[in-house]
């Protein structure tokens, strides 16, 4: 085939019905999934559970056992690390994927709307009802509207009068920090891909700078704003209690957990586009994040409700060594061979990400019918020996199809790209190149 003539925009109908099925609804949300993300997850949610039920109970008066077993359920508590390690995680990968594809930054806006349609809707119902609660039944409750207030706009968490929004409710206070942490990332993401250069190393040493500058700016507020002792103490209700917290858990301090959770987040994009491959070290990784997750609970057991355990820069819940065991077990998960769920899935965005790259940059909009015939049987001879492997499960074949099927009905790639797309979906053997 030697024709040098443009191509036209391949028809709806001229598509074969196999290859013009739908793909289904969130496929492309799927390649952003991180294998093992669940299992941490629930321990760390069922976790938060046991530290609030446990600290109703007086296991420690009937012996060292049930002493220990409290001491271990009360530390629950510091699941709430494991969360932000986990959304900085998850919510950073599509924009480390970009970085390393060679593709724009993704949508702010996109981004925007998304979390504010899963958080904002809850948040507020809880909050309103929870504020009505106070009203009813919390007569002598300080400051109930002004806190109201700040936790409707999300920045309760800058200050001790505000930080427990409502007195009925005190786990919403996470709420504030989170949203600060939702903020911060896209920010901070912006300069990276304003440097240009988009290789590991760069990616690596923007993030460690980013992360130098988090630690500055949050030695400088543990120093500066030091609530007066003046009704310090939970004695005095949430505001007093949250005198004692402040300025220790405050948004900036709360980032640098969120930040462990990008910069494991980055070794997995970067694994992805290198070779995406599972490996038995990851295991092994994966296993030695969470056996030090474990032997952290356990060696910190006691005291039970401690204010501060003496570290870097009075941080809460172990910082950083808590938040670094869990973003290394994500790390392990997410490509071993055993520990995560979903096998095929890592590899899978692999190799979708690297066909969409490949089809555009080889195939312009206008190509040649020749080049777009030649590039679709380099594919099919591509994807073959790659379906093949031992190590990829069947479910990346399908990610695959459903990707060719996306490019296929997409009119904005390219004539040439729909053309490469559906002969690559061709049943049947590869044919011989031209």
């Amino acid at each position: 085939m030697s024709s040098t003539t443009a191509l036209d925009p391949v028809a709806p109908d001229a598509i074969p019905a196999d290859i013009a099925k739908e793909a289904p609804e969130g496929s492309q949300r799927k390649e952003h999934r991180i294998a093992g993300a669940d299992g941490l997850r629930a321990a760390a949610a069922l976790g938060v559970v046991f530290s609030h039920l446990f600290q109703r109970l007086a296991f420690d008066q009937h012996g060292t056992v049930w002493a220990d077993i409290q001491g271990v359920a009360m530390k629950g508590a510091y699941g709430v690390s494991v969360f932000f390690v986990l959304s900085g995680t998850l919510l950073s990968l599509p924009f480390w994927t970009a970085y390393f594809s060679g593709d724009k930054m993704p949508s702010l806006r996109h981004y925007a709307k998304r979390r504010a349609a899963r958080i904002v809707p809850g948040f507020y119902v809880a909050l309103t009802v929870s504020f009505l609660a106070v009203l009813a039944w919390y007569p002598t409750t300080q400051h109930p509207l002004t806190r109201y207030l700040a936790g409707l706009s999300f920045l309760s968490g800058w200050h001790w009068l505000t930080f427990f929004p409502v007195e009925s409710n005190g786990p919403l206070w996470s709420i504030s920090l989170e949203v600060m942490s939702y903020i911060f990332m896209p920010i901070a993401m912006l300069g990276m891909f304003l440097i240009g250069r988009r290789r590991g190393w760069t990616g690596a040493g923007y993030w460690v700078g980013v992360l130098i500058v988090v630690v500055l700016v949050n030695q400088w507020i543990t120093t500066t704003f030091i609530p007066s002792d003046d009704q310090k103490g939970w004695e005095f209700g949430d505001v007093g209690g949250a005198k004692t917290w402040l300025p220790y858990f405050n948004p900036v301090g709360f980032f640098a957990h969120f930040a462990m959770g990008i910069a494991a987040a980055g070794f997995i994009a970067w694994w992805r586009h290198r070779s995406g491959a599972r490996r038995w070290g990851f295991d092994l990784l994966g296993l030695a994040g969470i056996l030090g997750l474990a032997w952290l609970v356990w060696v910190n057991r006691f005291p039970y409700e401690p204010e501060f355990m003496g570290n870097f820069q009075n941080q809460p819940y172990l910082w950083p060594w808590l938040a670094v065991c869990a973003a290394v077990a994500l790390v392990g998960a997410s490509h071993s061979r055993l520990l995560g769920a979903d096998h095929g899935q890592p590899v899978c965005a692999v190799h979708r990400d690297r066909l969409v790259r490949d089809l555009r940059v080889a195939l312009p909009d206008g190509g040649a019918r020749g080049v777009a015939h030649q590039r679709g049987v380099h594919l099919r001879q591509r994807l073959r020996p790659w379906a093949l492997r031992d190590d990829v499960a069947d479910g990346a074949g399908a990610g695959l199809r459903v990707r060719l099927r996306e490019l296929v009905l997409d009119g904005e790639a390219g004539a040439a790209v729909q053309v490469g797309a559906q002969l690559a979906l061709a049943p049947g053997p590869a044919p011989r190149r031209v």
